[in-house]
C-alpha cells in the first residue's frame, strides 16, 4: 500500500492539530500538575509542565501518523468518523499506561495521596484520562478547523 505524499490540506490539519494539541494539553498538565509530587508550584514548574505538553503533542503526531498508516492516508484520519476517534481514545489509553509505566518504573515522577488511581493497572487516573480524551478531541477539532477553513474560501 502506498503512502500518499501531503497535501495542503494535510498541512493544514498537521498545523491545526499541532496548536490544538499543544492548547489542550497545556491546560490539562497545569490542572493536574499538583496530583503528581514533582511538581512544587505551578510557576516554578512551568517548564516542566511545558516539556510535558510538547511530549504529549509529539505523541499526538505518532499516533496520527500511525493510524494514517494503517488508513493508508491522512484523509483517512483527517474525516474523524466516530471509529476512527475511538481508534484513537484506545490508542491514547495504550500509550498512556506505557509512560506512566515507565515513568514510575524509573522514578521519574510519582503521584500525591490525590491522585485517583486506577486499580488494576495502578496508574493515575487523571494522565489515562487526558490521553483518552484530548488525542481523539485534538484529532477532531483539527479536522473541525480545517473543514470549516476550507468552506469559508
Amino acid at each position: 500500500m502506498a503512502f500518499s505524499p501531503l497535501t495542503k490540506e494535510s498541512v493544514r490539519f498537521l498545523t491545526a492539530l499541532v496548536v490544538v494539541s499543544f492548547f489542550l494539553h497545556l491546560a490539562w498538565e497545569f490542572a493536574h500538575a499538583s496530583l503528581y509530587d514533582v511538581v512544587i508550584s505551578r510557576t516554578a514548574s512551568a517548564p516542566l509542565l511545558l516539556r510535558a505538553t510538547v511530549g504529549d503533542v509529539v505523541l499526538t503526531l505518532l499516533a496520527v501518523g500511525n493510524m494514517a498508516l494503517l488508513g493508508g492516508s491522512l484523509v483517512s484520519v483527517q474525516r474523524t468518523r466516530w471509529h476512527t476517534l475511538l481508534g484513537f481514545a484506545l490508542y491514547g489509553a495504550v500509550v498512556a499506561l506505557f509512560v506512566e509505566y515507565r515513568a514510575l518504573a524509573w522514578g521519574k515522577w510519582g503521584y500525591t495521596s490525590a491522585m485517583p488511581v486506577v486499580p488494576g493497572f495502578e496508574v493515575g487516573l487523571s494522565p489515562l484520562a487526558q490521553m483518552v480524551v484530548l488525542l481523539p478531541l485534538s484529532v477532531f477539532l483539527a479536522g473541525r478547523a480545517v473543514r470549516c477553513l476550507e468552506r469559508k474560501g
